[in-house]
Formats: structure tokens, sequence, C-alpha cells
């Protein structure tokens, strides 16, 4: 008996903590993520690593998370959105480790963590002193990103130049229903980016140039083409020169952009293709010779229905000194066209002649013209 009493005593005490235990857990008593200090909106921290804290986004055709406008090119690596930051994510991020530290989006927000990086990646043209300007933008609010990837040092051509910072993560705390845009004003023009999907905004083709956003350029495939022939001096005062010139495609295509130094941005519905051959002079006496003709004359440009298309007449001269005093030997010969933003190719002919010079006299060059066989060619969409 005595063992019976001890035995319901110490169900009923059961009973009891269970009753306890349950009034605990009911839907009267507050989560400890109920708990965590919240964060305030807007931009909280901009740190000069990337952490890998999230998931790397895939955006959506054709830029694939990359933001590229004339003079910058930026990936977002990785994000994370959360309703609460655990705490050894904030006190990697620099937030904070104590229990006091703000780590939470407040209700109806997310905290987005999302890391860029413009590590080994070139822009269509060196930035050089270019003013640009790095935002974030949630609905009607703008908010600077000061120092985004440090200053860029560049020291003039030929050498390229670099970010001193080239990797940024930004801890924002933004509502819901809103995309993050982190947005980048070049040449007078706004591209942005959603640190959420790394989808561009739906006017980036308008804004910053879809042809670099997709890296659309038809493979020219490398053509060359050379002739070897002999300048000779008009007014008699120089001997004769014996000179090969060539032109080639090679590591060269065309390309589609948005905008270009010299044109500005082009007419909505329009993009501007260009071209540039590598132009080489050899022969012992090379630098004494010249070319003057025009891009028009040398480039010519038939779209898949066979129509011509004529570039924009620029003035074209080339003397071996310039070849002569290039690191590689070669100077680029281009040509630009104005042209419909649904262009997908055509057929390029080049041909190169025009008033011929030896030291500045006028003179003949038997070799002329000199021709790089018809190049047909794709634009990918």
């Amino acid at each position: 008996m005595i063992v019976d009493r001890a035995l319901t005593a110490l169900l009923a005490a059961a009973a009891v903590t269970a009753v306890a235990l349950t009034g605990c857990s009911s839907g009267s008593s507050t989560s400890p993520e109920a708990d965590v200090p919240q964060l305030e909106a807007g931009l909280v921290t901009q740190q000069s690593y990337v952490y890998g804290l999230g998931e790397t986004p895939s955006g959506e055709a054709p830029n694939g998370a990359h933001l590229i406008t004339p003079h910058t090119h930026q990936q977002l690596l990785d994000v994370q959105v959360t309703d609460v930051l655990d705490q050894s994510t904030a006190s990697l991020l620099g937030l904070g480790s104590g229990s006091d530290t703000p780590r939470a989006a407040p209700e109806g927000a997310d905290v987005v963590v999302a890391s860029l990086s413009v590590r080994d990646l070139s822009s269509p043209f060196e930035t050089g002193e270019t003013p640009l300007v790095f935002e974030l933008v949630v609905g009607e609010q703008r908010t600077p990103v000061p120092g985004a990837f440090g200053e860029y040092s560049y020291a003039g051509a030929p050498s390229p130049g670099f970010w001193l910072s080239p990797d940024m993560t930004l801890v924002v705390v933004a509502p819901e229903d809103q995309p993050v845009w982190f947005a980048v004003t070049d040449e007078g023009r706004t591209a942005r980016m959603d640190l959420r999907t790394g989808t561009l905004s739906d006017d980036a083709d308008t804004a910053a140039g879809l042809a670099y956003y997709s890296g659309r350029f038809g493979d020219l495939g490398g053509a060359s083409g050379s002739a070897a022939g002999t300048a000779t001096d008009l007014l008699g005062q120089y001997a004769p020169v014996d000179v090969t010139v060539g032109l080639s495609y090679a590591e060269r295509g065309f390309t589609l952009s948005p905008w270009l130094p010299g044109q500005g941005w082009v007419a909505a519905g329009r993009l501007w293709g260009s071209v540039f051959a590598d132009l080489e002079l050899t022969g012992q006496y090379a630098p004494a010779i010249g070319v003057t003709t025009s891009s028009d004359q040398v480039f010519g440009l038939a779209g898949a229905d066979g129509a011509v298309m004529a570039p924009l007449p620029e003035s074209v001269e080339v003397s071996g000194t310039d070849t002569f005093g290039s690191l590689s030997g070669t100077i680029g010969v281009g040509a630009v066209w104005d042209l419909p933003a649904d262009f997908a190719g055509g057929t390029l002919t080049t041909s190169l002649d025009g008033a011929w010079t030896v030291l500045g006299n006028p003179a003949t060059f038997t070799g002329a013209p000199v021709t790089v066989a018809p190049v047909a060619f794709t634009v990918p969409r």
C-alpha cells in the first residue's frame, strides 16, 4: 500500500509538470526569434569581402547575374534572403556577437545579404577617369554605395586598370515584395540588377545596353588577308620600298553595343555595330609607308537579306610608324554602323586601298588592294 501511494504521488507530480509545459508552449508565449532585436530598414552594412553565405543566383537570360555598363562589369556571386540572421552570420558580417545584436528584419521585410565582385571581369571600355555612381534603389528610396569596389587604379594604355577592392558584400533590409536594385549610372544612364535574383530591370536594353548584358558579338573566325608589293614615291625622292600589308580579325568580332566612344548612346530601337581589323606593315622600311582612306571604302556589310549597309564615313589614316611604335606591331582600323536592334548577322567584306605615301610623298602600291575574303557571321540573341 505504501508503494501504491508513492506511485500515485509521482504520477500526480508528472501530470502537473506536463500541464505546466503545455502552458509554456501555447500560442500565448513568445518564440526565441521574436525576442531578437530588429535591424533598421535600408543599407545595414557594406563589407569588402565575399562570404559565400547563400546561394549562387542564375539570373535570367541573357545576362546571367552580370550587370555590365560601358565602363563597369560586376557579377552577383552569392545571395541569402532571410527574416533573421543567425548569430554566427551576424558576427561574420560585423554586426556584433552579443544577444542584443540586431539581426532580424521588421515584420513584412527581409534581410538580403548579397555578394558582388568585379574580380577578373573586363568592362567593354577602359574605366579610366569616367565618373560612375553606385546606388541601392528600393522603391523610391535611393541610397549611395560609397566606395563600391574601392578606387580604380589606371596608369594609362596599354596597361589595363583594376579596382583596388574588387569584392563587396551588402546587407540590406527591404520590404518582402520589392526588388533590391543595385544601380550603376554610367555615361548619364542607369542600369539596375535585382540583388534578390540577379535579374536586370526591364528597361536594361535602353538604360545601359542589352548588347553588353548578353555579350552579343559575331565571331569572324580569325579571317585574314595580306598583300606584298612595292610602294613607289611618285616624286622620285625616295627609293621604292618593298612592304607586306596584312589585315586580320584574329581575336576580334563584330560587336553590337548601345554606346561607343565618340558616338555616345545610339537612338532608341537601334544598336551600334562595330568591327576592328589589325593592320600590320612589315618590311625593312615599312615605317616609311602610309595610307589614307575612309572606313566606308574599306569595310562593307550586307545583311542576311543581302541589303548593303554602309558604315559611318570616318577617316582612316595609318602609317608604318604607328604599327612600328605599338607593342603588338599592329594598329586597329575599324568602322561603325547604325543598325536596327534586331540585327542578327550578315556578311563582312574588307578591302584596303587609298592614297599611299612614302615618307609623306604620294606613292603607288603594287599590292593594293589588300583584301580579306568575305566573312559570313551571325550574332546570337
